[in-house]
């Protein structure tokens, strides 16, 4: 059976489409796993930081520390209640490295509180985590969780997160804040 000279067309643009996917899956590959900032800091910047969670895998910081990209890290130290299950897998990797190479760091706990009493476990969640380690940046308790905070009143988010700093307080830490996207900052909290 013969090919028409459409069909021969598709199939060479499908394998040339084919092997240009194949060098871009392998090339990713190869990559380093720290791909968390940009090409350069921008001209007005001061200091420029990263922002690290196990969804970046296992950073490579002494790269991180030979780029002069990144000045400091904040590095989640888990999500939601404490448990546990809940902490970030890296995060004693990624807080021990830093501290290792001298790369200042801060951490935050990304929030799924939908009441006081879960934000109060979700401060005593970073306290546990905070045990031993020698921040220098501050906690960021991040409220921006649409799933189970979007229903919440003003109100109450704001109760959420006086509730999370007040108990951080009265544990000792007094350089706490909350992050959030612009929309949460200036329209939620």
């Amino acid at each position: 059976m013969k090919m028409k000279r459409s069909e021969k067309l598709g199939m060479f643009t499908g394998l040339v489409v084919g092997v240009l996917l194949l060098l871009i899956s392998v090339f990713m590959i190869f990559q380093t796993t720290c791909k968390v900032w940009g090409a350069e800091k921008p001209a007005n910047a001061t200091q420029q930081g990263i922002d690290v969670s196990s969804h970046q895998g296992k950073i490579d910081w002494e790269q991180v520390k030979n780029s002069a990209l990144a000045d400091y890290a904040i590095i989640r130290c888990g999500y939601g209640v404490n448990q546990t299950d809940k902490d970030d897998k890296y995060w004693d990797y990624n807080s021990s490295e830093c501290e290792r190479l001298g790369i200042p760091y801060g951490t935050y706990l990304y929030s799924g509180a939908d009441t006081t009493a879960k934000a109060k476990s979700e401060a005593e969640h970073v306290v546990r985590l905070l045990q031993g380690k020698n921040l220098t940046y501050p906690i960021y308790y991040d409220m921006e969780d649409e799933k189970f905070q979007g229903g919440l009143s003003n109100k109450k988010l704001g109760e959420i997160a006086d509730t999370f700093i007040k108990t951080l307080d009265s544990a000792g830490y007094k350089n706490v804040g909350v992050y959030a996207n612009k929309y949460w900052f200036t329209s939620r909290l």
